[in-house]
């Protein structure tokens, strides 16, 4: 019977191998157009809105969309580059930086007689751009990053706000440009299920189990954690507001306070305004400086991959799929409890190794050999 069971289980394994090696062309094309979709969204500038006036609306239009694509390239070098990255640039003119643009989607647009308004989403070609940046020798992300659900409680006086933000910190979050960044931020809706996973004291002590609790419940593997208070006005200080935050992304963590520069006219919401921006370039500042990719250096690693079944491995070439730093990945064989891919990657292995990390898989050594596995799962014991 354990011989019969044994026999079974090759067989099926065998199968699976077989199976993988017929569909890796269609894995191939699977990884080519999650690949291109990631990157697509990395390289869109949305929701850029422009105003023009002119003494004809075809020429107000003109000048909007290239006031539009203007603002668009720097908002994307803002995005994937860092402040030094972009000091060696050179200054592109409009036909240069319409170069480096696939297309531009209308998502609305008025016109009178002499006046154009409009909101695009710009799509950026990759290729170009990445060409671009390597040929000034400026690292650029080529991913963005998982998901983040934003929890955020605010006191205010002897009010606290969490599950139903107040008109103020309503407004102050529709002033951000939460789209336009490497990682990707929504905020949970606050249905029974989230009032009832976190308190306002669990925000103010930055617990992460709750959190990321909430973040599961929307598919997220990620949280940021924000406890905030506004001080009205202080006799020496005047209005300020104190925060402190968690991004459960690798326990990165910091606070600060913000003081009005001008007494008679900052609010309250324009300080939970300039708070978010804080904390939003902080932490897109942070990330950009771990993903930084050198488009001019790229490589090849063939990997061993411990697998407990055939479900960890269809996980893992997921995640290959979905990582812009990978070229292209070959299944070379398929096995239990070790099978082994080939990989060609942008960059350096010191960033395919990060960038693999907050996905949640592990390149390490493995005797003379590498090894790729899944964190939760433990490396099998090596014959060296």
């Amino acid at each position: 019977m354990i011989k019969n069971l044994f026999n079974l289980w090759y067989v099926s394994v065998c199968s699976i191998g077989v199976l993988f090696f017929l569909t890796a062309a269609g894995w191939t094309a699977q990884q080519d157009e999650s690949s291109r979709q990631l990157l697509e969204d990395l390289f869109t500038i949305r929701s850029v809105s422009v105003d023009e006036s002119a003494r004809a609306a075809s020429i107000a239009q003109r000048a909007a969309i290239e006031k539009a694509e203007r603002a668009a390239y720097q908002k994307l070098l803002e995005k994937i580059t860092q402040p030094e990255g972009r000091l060696r640039l050179p200054e592109l003119s409009h036909d240069e930086i319409q170069g480096l643009i696939r297309g531009i989607e209308v998502i609305d647009e008025q016109s009178s007689s002499r006046r154009y308004l409009a909101t695009y989403n710009i799509v950026f070609e990759p290729e170009f751009v990445s060409d671009f940046l390597g040929f000034h020798q400026v690292p650029h992300v080529l991913s963005t990053g998982t998901g983040v659900a934003v929890i955020h409680a605010h006191r205010s006086g002897l009010t606290d706000h969490l599950w139903s933000p107040s008109g103020t910190l309503g407004a102050a979050r529709a002033s951000i440009d939460w789209e336009n960044r490497v990682r990707l931020y929504s905020f949970p809706v606050g249905s029974v299920a989230d009032r009832f996973s976190i308190s306002q004291k669990d925000v103010s002590n930055l617990l992460a189990e709750p959190a990321l609790n909430i973040a599961g419940n929307y598919d997220l593997n990620s949280a940021l954690l924000i406890f905030s208070e506004f001080v009205g006005t202080d006799p020496d200080m005047g209005k300020s507001i104190k925060y402190k935050f968690l991004l459960t992304d690798g326990d990165y963590r910091s606070e600060g306070i913000l003081f009005s520069t001008d007494a008679e006219n900052d609010d309250e919401l324009t300080l939970i305004s300039a708070m978010y921006k804080e904390i939003l370039e902080g932490i897109d500042s942070n990330w950009r400086e771990q993903l930084l990719v050198d488009t001019s250096e790229s490589g090849s690693l063939s990997v061993l991959v411990a697998l407990k079944s055939a479900d960890t491995f269809g996980s893992i070439t997921n995640i290959l799929s979905e990582l812009s730093l990978i070229k292209s990945y070959s299944v070379d064989l398929v096995a239990i409890p070790l099978s082994q891919i080939s990989i060609a990657y942008t960059g350096r292995l010191e960033q395919l190794s990060l960038a693999l990390s907050y996905n949640g898989l592990i390149l390490e050594e493995y005797g003379d050999q590498w090894l790729l596995r899944r964190k939760d799962a433990e490396a099998p014991l090596s014959n060296d």
